[in-house]
């Protein structure tokens, strides 16, 4: 069954089998029996490979846009799922407008129409799920404040927000940079424990592999430099909401 506004589980759907339904349409499935919608079930993988993470992040996704007053005007859920698809896949126009729709291939112009203003919702949805206050939080909580951090850095408020003797962990890059704010390696601010620095490092190159999973991010970029940060910003949002909704990031005990 194709993707329709006359069909309303693709409208706005009830529940998170409904969205698996969808996403098995547009993967041509559509006379296939439902596979298991467990993490990592045979539904789960299938769901996650076209349109990057579970059914529940992108239905979660999909309220809190209602619920901010982010949908764009006339907007249907599976077209913020195009936007899901195309961030993922990165692929040809073609490939693309040919998975949007389980019968027949959705006209580029509407693809791109749609795509590229849910897009720009979640990232504007950042501002309401990416808090910089929430960081002592715990991983079954908001903690990935990558966008609050960036916008803060780019008003040079970054530092105004830290508390005393708060630092940020940062490359050997920045080491000339405020060594009352910044750690970096091979300097006198350095990690005092070696393996405390460690994993530090390898639970921030978790989240860079979760972003790297996502075609568009990559993948060589191929569209107008002003659209990746849109993207960027928007799979940061996607990516904290993953991160309330079940799948935390490592955690790690620092002690400085």
């Amino acid at each position: 069954m194709a993707p329709s506004i006359n069909n309303p589980i693709y409208a706005n759907p009830t529940n998170i089998n409904s969205v698996l339904i969808m996403g098995k349409d547009m993967m041509n499935r559509g006379g296939k029996k439902l596979g298991s919608s467990a993490q990592n079930g045979s539904e789960d993988r299938r769901f996650r490979e076209v349109f990057g993470v579970s059914a529940t992040v992108v239905f979660e996704s999909w309220h809190r846009l209602l619920h901010y007053g982010l949908v764009p005007a006339l907007g249907k859920f599976f077209h913020m799922m195009w936007a899901f698809m195309f961030m993922k896949l990165y692929n040809t126009e073609t490939a693309l407008c040919s998975y949007a729709s389980g019968e027949g291939a959705v006209d580029p112009k509407t693809f791109r129409k749609w795509v590229w203003p849910f897009i720009e919702a979640l990232d504007e949805l950042g501002y309401y799920v990416i808090i910089f206050a929430n960081r002592y939080m715990l991983d079954n909580g908001s903690e990935f404040f990558y966008k609050e951090v960036q916008r803060k850095c780019l008003t040079n408020g970054l530092m105004l927000e830290l508390q005393p003797g708060e630092k940020v962990v940062a490359d050997g890059i920045y080491k000339y940079g405020a060594p009352n704010k910044t750690k970096t390696p091979y300097t006198l601010w350095s990690f005092p424990n070696k393996e405390q620095e460690r994993l530090v490092r390898a639970r921030h190159e978790h989240i860079n592999r979760r972003y790297k999973e996502w075609g568009i991010l990559g993948q060589k970029w191929r569209h107008i430099d002003k659209s990746h940060q849109h993207v960027f910003s928007a799979v940061s949002t996607i990516e904290q909401i993953r991160i309330e909704m079940g799948e935390p990031l490592g955690q790690v005990d620092y002690m400085d």
